[in-house]
């Protein structure tokens, strides 16, 4: 979202209608939620999470990665460190979701995850 050219749309909108334009979807987890948008959002769910949902629904395959919990991270970079204690439980529930969902490896680096995506990308072709 953060390359995305001036554009006359609500984010989540413009987000969501990417996804159904998609051939997969690839979800990159850390320690932040994301952005949580108030308007139309009952549930309160961040937009990545509801990019997932999204392509779940539109039965687009999920690629789910999950940032090793060893890792070093920046704590003014992870929910559960900073006053965004509700998004931090919210990250761990998502994570969950993902873990018991999805065969979604953990990466440490980013390399690490190219490779990972690499690897499917050859495992679809055969």
């Amino acid at each position: 979202m953060e390359e995305y050219p001036a554009f006359d749309q609500r984010p989540v909108v413009k987000c969501l209608a990417d996804v159904k334009r998609s051939d997969f979807y690839v979800g990159i987890l850390a320690h932040r939620y994301g952005y949580v948008p108030k308007e139309n959002n009952p549930d309160g769910l961040s937009i990545t999470e509801q990019e997932y949902r999204q392509a779940g629904e539109a039965g687009i395959p999920r690629l789910m990665f999950l940032l090793d919990s060893d890792r070093e991270w920046q704590s003014k970079f992870d929910d559960r460190m900073t006053d965004h204690v509700q998004r931090g439980a919210q990250i761990e529930r998502f994570y969950q979701v993902v873990r018991e969902r999805h065969g979604a490896p953990f990466f440490r680096e980013p390399d690490e995850l190219a490779i990972l995506v690499a690897h499917f990308n050859e495992v679809e072709r055969i």
